[in-house]
């Protein structure tokens, strides 16, 4: 209650700060819908989200709150409950000129089973023409009870281009470096992932993603993946989306994995998302 409180406050503070001052305001809400099956178990959750936004030609301050609904967590052994979490966030971007952006975002969560992870992420980008370049970095601490203490960190680089062929179609490229120190089990998990895309804007309302992706983990795995989406625009205030995914890991014959045999998960994203 005193969370939305503080978000009700800041958005009535930046709608009398924008007729005072060079500053657009803006809000958002939605939901966003996963299901995963990787053949042996199927996972799900439902992430309600809600943004207040207070934005100038320089910099943009954003203000969240997001709830995940069966989120589930494990044990060392695998054993698996859902969980009620919230999350708290905001995030700060800048535009020193017309070319470059920088962006800082921190996000707390806390829950059930005495959930709790602060995450921060910073990253930059810069467009040139038709060509779109940026880098970010996260690390995210964990902590919750579930048969034991559950103590991890995690980091994630990234590096993405987006170049635009047409006025209709784009291409893109990314790398994702992921790596995961579980302190409680004293183990750790990293990964790499190539994706290569194409964007198609059939309309300023429609717009289709494809890509196909590649990777390896430490684990022995290798993954070939492939992903298509859609975002459909309606009103000026309503946008749809959704984004199904099936990645095939196959095992290499060396890692540390107690399960060796290749496997399929399928994973798909629904959104729903109002602006005002």
């Amino acid at each position: 209650m005193k969370l939305m409180k503080f978000i009700l406050m800041l958005y009535v503070f930046s709608a009398a700060v924008s007729m005072s001052a060079a500053y657009d305001t803006g809000m958002a809400a939605g939901v966003n819908a996963s299901v995963s099956d990787n053949g042996s178990k199927t996972m799900d959750y439902i992430n309600p989200f809600v943004q207040i936004m207070l934005m100038s030609s320089r910099a943009d301050l954003t203000a969240s709150y997001s709830a995940f609904i069966s989120y589930e967590i494990t044990d060392y052994d695998g054993n698996e409950r859902n969980v009620m979490l919230h999350q708290p966030g905001i995030e700060i971007s800048f535009y020193p000129c017309d070319i470059f952006a920088i962006n800082g975002q921190y996000v707390y969560t806390a829950g059930e089973a005495s959930f709790s992870s602060h995450l921060v992420d910073i990253g930059g980008m810069a467009v040139f023409k038709r060509l779109l370049a940026g880098c970010s970095f996260s690390a995210e601490v964990r902590d919750y009870d579930y048969n034991g203490s559950n103590r991890s960190k995690e980091f994630i680089s990234r590096i993405y281009t987006d170049y635009d062929l047409t006025e209709k179609y784009s291409a893109d490229i990314s790398i994702v470096l992921k790596k995961t120190d579980y302190i409680s089990y004293d183990e750790d998990y990293s990964s790499g992932e190539f994706r290569g895309g194409l964007d198609m804007s059939q309309s300023e309302n429609i717009i289709v993603a494809a890509g196909l992706s590649t990777g390896i983990d430490s684990d022995g795995y290798y993954l070939v993946s492939g992903d298509v989406g859609m975002k459909v625009k309606f009103y000026d205030h309503m946008k749809l989306g959704f984004r199904y995914s099936g990645s095939y890991f196959i095992y290499s014959g060396s890692g540390v994995s107690d399960e060796e045999d290749d496997y399929f998960v399928h994973v798909l994203n629904l959104s729903l998302s109002l602006y005002f």
